[in-house]
């Protein structure tokens, strides 16, 4: 349970990522885009400026309207569609949601971005067999570091650690320097109780980046699992507390590790 909760922290961080990409215009601006709009009714920028704007406030049902409309008008605008199935999640319309994103992805040659929203969307709405083989279908499309990571945290969210476990491996093989690929890894054996391997991805993971937390954490709780190990854990967690003495989360995970 300890280890599902750090989990859902980086689930947290990866599906916060999703609006970071999403632009706000400034709130004195509403009543400009609104001219522009009344001006422009069938108009693409327009609309999909003052949908952003609305997204932006967490206004979601008024900003699908108008991202409606500039997706009617520039349905190949990957951009708008990433904001309308934003929209449609934040207002709590996971069923539009899943209709909305099925239609694109049934179209063939999309960004995975979309069929991780779809994943996303299917899990808000109680498929999780369907959540699952869209970030197995996403984490296949794109093999990069940052993908395979989202999807296998995703993944790893809906209880599916064998599926992640085989996407960070594979991960792990074309980008043996990301220390998070190799702490998805690591997670994802712990649950699959491979305790061992578990172990030896997370150290891996913090050989490859020490100023990477995460791992850390994740260490410290397999600690007690073999004789073996409990040395090099201590002694990784000792250094961390060494290089930072003022990190109380530091200190807990080497006390933990101790105890």
């Amino acid at each position: 349970s300890q280890v599902m909760d750090r989990v859902g922290d980086l689930d947290l961080e990866v599906v916060s990522a999703f609006t970071r990409g999403v632009s706000t215009t400034e709130c004195n601006q509403e009543p400009a885009l609104l001219k522009e709009v009344q001006a422009n009714p069938d108009s693409f920028g327009p609309n999909h400026a003052l949908g952003i704007f609305y997204f932006g406030r967490g206004e979601f049902a008024a900003s699908i309207d108008y991202l409606q409309k500039a997706y009617a008008t520039k349905p190949e605008d990957s951009d708008n569609s990433r904001a309308l199935a934003l929209a449609f999640i934040g207002a709590k319309q996971y069923s539009a949601a899943v209709s909305f994103l099925e239609l694109i992805a049934e179209r063939g040659n999309q960004p995975p971005v979309l069929l991780r929203l779809l994943a996303i969307a299917y899990e808000a709405s109680g498929n999780s067999l369907k959540s699952v083989a869209q970030y197995v279908r996403a984490a296949d499309l794109d093999r990069g570091a940052e993908n395979s990571f989202d999807c296998g945290i995703g993944l790893l969210g809906l209880g599916a650690a064998d599926e992640a476990a085989k996407v960070f491996a594979s991960a792990t093989i074309t980008h043996p320097a990301s220390a998070k690929l190799w702490m998805g890894l690591g997670i994802a054996q712990d649950l699959l109780k491979h305790k061992s391997d578990a172990i030896r991805a997370l150290l891996r993971a913090v050989s490859v980046d020490q100023e990477y937390l995460p791992p850390y954490s994740f260490l410290a709780g397999l600690s007690g699992s073999s004789p073996e190990t409990d040395t090099q854990i201590r002694n990784v967690l000792a250094v961390l507390v060494v290089a930072q003495p003022e990190s109380a989360m530091a200190h807990y995970d080497y006390a933990l590790a101790l105890s």
